[in-house]
């Protein structure tokens, strides 16, 4: 694992508050009651998280007070202030973390500015912008049924999609409720890019579908209601995460985005599939 991906994986562990040992240590030369930021703005859920650490010159000394201080997020694109409240915490060996939260769903392309505050000073503040969604197209379905695949095009990325799948939603002919049976795609390009294709395989997918369903993959009756393609894409600030971000402190502060597709196959791929087509059912 890459250097960079260590710090997003401890990132997102000290957010969660899982299993986690208190390692973020925030060290400045200059002990003016600043704090550091560490937080991700994240459309994958309404739970917004934030963890502050009070600057200290060295490793040595105590870590300065964090006593006044206040947490608000602007949506600079609305002008709408969010107030976060504090969460006093302990990491997984009990030692004292301080996080805020705020429940509220971020706007895709909004830039939100993060403001921590003590009276009426406004001691460090960051920014980030949701990534924008970006715009989809397919091409034609080539290849046969155990072959079938299509190119999906994606212009305006502005990053790299990551945790990519395509969703199968099916009902199996011995059932009556739909199931819904995601087939992982992974990171969808190797470095931040403008526009990107890739292949939705489905005659292999097909084999995942067909497994899970607890069938042979030539077996009759599974009804096809839809698929989509989900993913998530990084803001810019992931591209390097050791570039502190914060102004008057120190720390990171991002946005992630979450981002659905949905299209619609022709009757001849799905037959070519084995399966009865109902996407109009859906």
């Amino acid at each position: 694992m890459s250097t960079a991906r260590c710090i997003i994986a401890s990132l997102v562990c000290v957010l969660a508050c899982v299993g986690c040992d208190n390692v973020v240590d925030p060290i400045a030369s200059d002990r003016n009651g600043s704090v550091a930021i560490y937080g991700v703005l994240d459309m994958r859920t309404e739970r917004q998280l934030l963890r502050l650490e009070a600057l200290r010159p060295t490793i040595q000394e105590t870590p300065g007070s964090l006593d006044g201080i206040a947490v608000r997020s602007v949506d600079e694109g609305t002008g709408i202030t969010q107030d976060w409240a504090l969460l006093d915490s302990t990491d997984r060996t009990g030692a004292p973390i301080t996080l805020f939260e705020a429940f509220f769903n971020p706007r895709e392309s909004a830039t939100y500015r993060m403001e921590v505050h003590r009276s009426d000073s406004v001691l460090s503040y960051a920014r980030t912008t949701i990534p924008t969604r970006p715009v989809l197209t397919t091409g034609p379905v080539v290849g046969d049924s155990s072959q079938l695949a299509q190119a999906i095009y994606l212009s305006d990325v502005n990053g790299v999609p990551e945790r990519a799948q395509i969703a199968y939603t099916v009902t199996d002919s011995s059932e009556a409720l739909p199931v819904t049976i995601p087939v992982a795609y992974g990171r969808l390009a190797t470095r931040p890019v403008s526009d990107l294709s890739f292949d939705v395989v489905y005659g292999s997918d097909r084999f995942v579908v067909m497994t899970q369903l607890g069938k042979e993959v030539d077996d009759e009756g599974v009804r096809f209601r839809g698929l989509s393609l989900t993913f998530d894409l990084p803001s810019p600030e992931w591209s390097n995460v050791q570039t502190d971000n914060v102004a008057g402190g120190l720390g990171f502060f991002g946005a992630v985005g979450r981002y659905s597709y949905t299209w619609i196959l022709d009757d001849e791929v799905v037959a070519a599939l084995g399966w009865i087509n109902e996407q109009s059912a859906q």
